[in-house]
């Protein structure tokens, strides 16, 4: 079957990559894949595996990019689903134009808005996967975080076969609620997921494919009572809270804490010779409130930068 292909035009400025790799956080990551070029990614349609490709041909300033959906699908409801879905993941839903004219009165976050300029704030497709996300990746490295997330993807996700010659990495898709229903805990230990976190996770997919909570809702709740919701969920703490809120919900106003990955980007900024707990980070960066979530971002680019994984703007 020949892939649907289609065009999209982001807002300016945009970038894929450094989009791309804001999402993915880390080389190893097999759910959203980046050759340097093209960003992939396996998704579910229609009870199918649907591999989608994306490609930038235009510049930052007129940027555009090329679509293609392989798998079986139809053209219309194809592209009309994809680019919903896109819009909502690589950030270009939102207008950060006035976070532009925030960060020009502030010197220090001005040059760095300016050095990862074209960068969007990304978000997962769906809230389940966000709070997966946030519970392997809690008080573990980013690398041991995205290494379980990757095992669970190959376990119990579903994958498209990739078209004849491809030698490049076949993108993981991750598992949906019901996949997991039915899973004890030895099923999640062995993919290395502690006890705590295997419990929470087998609890979250037997609740959320009982239709006992609906985690879409969480996107009609203010901040106290998405909170709660979470809290009450997981007796998750605030940092993983943020983490969900941000890269779930896209409420740009939380920094989050707990993820390893920006700390030493922190110390680095603010010279700390100790690490800062929650209420200090929070005290250090409400200067640029509300847009804590966004200087998250521009930190984990910085730190992926200090690796060679991204190249800034300027």
């Amino acid at each position: 079957m020949r892939p649907v292909s289609f065009s999209l035009r982001p807002p300016a400025p945009f970038r894929l990559d450094l989009t791309v790799w804001a999402l993915r956080r880390r080389p190893h990551n097999r759910i959203d894949v980046w050759d340097g070029r093209t960003y992939r990614r396996t998704f579910r349609w229609r009870d199918q595996p649907v591999e989608v490709a994306v490609v930038q041909t235009g510049p930052p300033e007129t940027p555009e990019l090329q679509v293609s959906v392989h798998g079986s699908t139809s053209g219309f409801e194809a592209e009309t689903a994809f680019a919903r879905i896109l819009s909502r993941m690589l950030g270009w839903e939102l207008d950060l134009a006035q976070f532009y004219r925030f960060a020009a009165r502030r010197p220090f976050l001005g040059s760095l808005a300016s050095r990862w300029r074209g960068f969007r704030p990304p978000r997962f497709p769906t809230l389940f996967e966000t709070v997966v996300n946030g519970i392997a990746c809690l008080q573990v490295s980013p690398e041991a975080g995205i290494s379980l997330i990757n095992r669970l993807a190959e376990t119990y996700g579903w994958t498209r076969f990739s078209p004849a010659g491809r030698t490049s990495q076949i993108p993981l898709s991750f598992p949906e609620a019901h996949d997991l229903v039915g899973l004890d805990l030895a099923d999640l230990r062995r993919l290395g997921f502690s006890r705590t976190k295997a419990r929470a996770v087998i609890d979250l997919a037997r609740l959320a494919s009982l239709g006992a909570i609906r985690l879409e809702a969480l996107e009609y709740l203010d901040e106290d009572e998405a909170r709660r919701f979470l809290a009450r969920l997981l007796g998750a703490g605030r940092g993983i809270i943020d983490y969900m809120l941000l890269r779930g919900l896209g409420r740009w106003q939380f920094f989050p804490l707990h993820d390893a990955g920006v700390r030493p980007i922190l110390a680095r900024w603010f010279h700390l010779s100790e690490p800062l707990d929650y209420q200090g980070v929070r005290r250090l960066l409400q200067p640029w409130q509300p847009y804590l979530g966004l200087v998250y971002f521009l930190g984990l680019l910085e730190s992926l930068a200090a690796e060679g994984l991204v190249t800034p703007s300027l």
